[in-house]
Order: C-alpha cells, then sequence, then structure tokens
C-alpha cells in the first residue's frame, strides 16, 4: 500500500521531532533511532509508546508494592507486535528483541529491563 502525501508529511514530522531527541542524548534515544529506522509511522509509533509506558507503569507499580498483574513476556511481546502491526512471528520476536533492547538505554523505560531478562528464555 502505498502511502499519500500527507501520510509522508506527517511520518517526516515525527522523524523531525524524533531527531531532535536523538541529538540531544543519542545513547539515551535509540530506540527513536530504531523507530526511523523501520521506517515507523505515527500510529505504530503512539502504539509502540503506550505499550512501553503501560507496562513500565505496571512494573513501577509492582516495585512500589503494589500487585498489579504484569504481563509475560509473551503477553508483552504480543502486546508490541500488535503495536508494530507486524505479522511474521520470526520478524516479531526480532523486533521485540530490538525494541526492548533499544528501550531500556531511556531512563524512562529502564524497569522494562525485567523483560530484556527474559528474551532468550
Amino acid at each position: 500500500m502505498s502511502e499519500t502525501l500527507q501520510e509522508k508529511v506527517d511520518r517526516l514530522e515525527l522523524y523531525v521531532d524524533l531527531l531532535r531527541q536523538i541529538a540531544v542524548n543519542p545513547e539515551e534515544n535509540v530506540i527513536w533511532d530504531w523507530v526511523i529506522s523501520k521506517g515507523l509511522n505515527r500510529e505504530q509509533y503512539n502504539n509502540l509508546n503506550s505499550v512501553l509506558k503501560e507496562n513500565t507503569r505496571i512494573l513501577l507499580k509492582q516495585k512500589e508494592g503494589g500487585n498489579p498483574t504484569v504481563l509475560s513476556f509473551q503477553e508483552f511481546s504480543s502486546q508490541v507486535i500488535g503495536a508494530l502491526g507486524l505479522n511474521d512471528d520470526e520478524v516479531g520476536k526480532k523486533a521485540v528483541a530490538q525494541v526492548l533492547r533499544s528501550a531500556v538505554r531511556m531512563p524512562a523505560f529502564a524497569i522494562l529491563n525485567h523483560y530484556v531478562n527474559l528474551i532468550d528464555k
């Protein structure tokens, strides 16, 4: 499916915003470089960001002594794969590993290291 001119402009505007963040701190914002390199659109970016934020919130609440239901690695992977709109399971697993390894470098998502430790298990 070919993207419209407006969709392309929206995607490029997103990339400019992400590049600004990368320029400020490239090591922490490597996740946004991944988003750009994979050609994600704004909807995919927003969906991915929502999954990362929600699971970070849940893990932080658990760490503080709350009792939220933490997703299994498989459930978390399914959420990420769904957010990215991937169909191929093998491509999806690789993408989840890349997303996680990039995201945990950002202090806001560091607690997602919980899932990084489960990647190869």
